[in-house]
């Protein structure tokens, strides 16, 4: 089995097993209010630096977002922040959430920020591997 085939069907069996959100998709040219970006916030890696790149990059151009820091849920916050994060999702049922973290750690992900039904969030995984130069 392919890698990628067996990541399919690991995320396919986490959405049937652990009712993970699974939102309806559309063709829209909007954004689903709110967007959450979460990710490894708090540490001095590059897939914090994207999570930390990306919050920026939607703030700057006017889109209106919060930050969700995973770095203490991983045990790996290793330096401090110059902005507010938030403890939990909004109470909205609907949204977007962009997760920055290394593909095996995407379940623990969705658990620490609660991406559970009856939530139909659209999701974003942003899965980054860093290689040696």
């Amino acid at each position: 089995m392919t890698k990628s085939k067996h990541l399919k069907n690991k995320l396919a069996w986490m959405v049937r097993e652990h009712r993970i959100a699974r939102p309806k998709l559309q063709h829209s040219d909007k954004l689903q209010m709110p967007i959450v970006v979460a990710g490894l916030f708090s540490t001095a890696n590059g897939i914090g630096r994207a999570a930390r790149s990306t919050y920026s990059a939607l703030r700057e151009i006017g889109v209106e977002c919060q930050a969700f820091d995973l770095s203490t849920a991983f045990g790996v916050r290793d330096m401090a922040l110059e902005f507010p994060t938030i403890d939990h999702l909004p109470v909205s049922s609907e949204g977007t959430l962009i997760m920055h973290l290394n593909a095996p750690e995407t379940r623990e992900g969705l658990y620490a920020v609660g991406a559970f039904r009856p939530r139909q969030w659209y999701t974003i995984g942003y899965w980054s591997w860093e290689l040696a130069m």
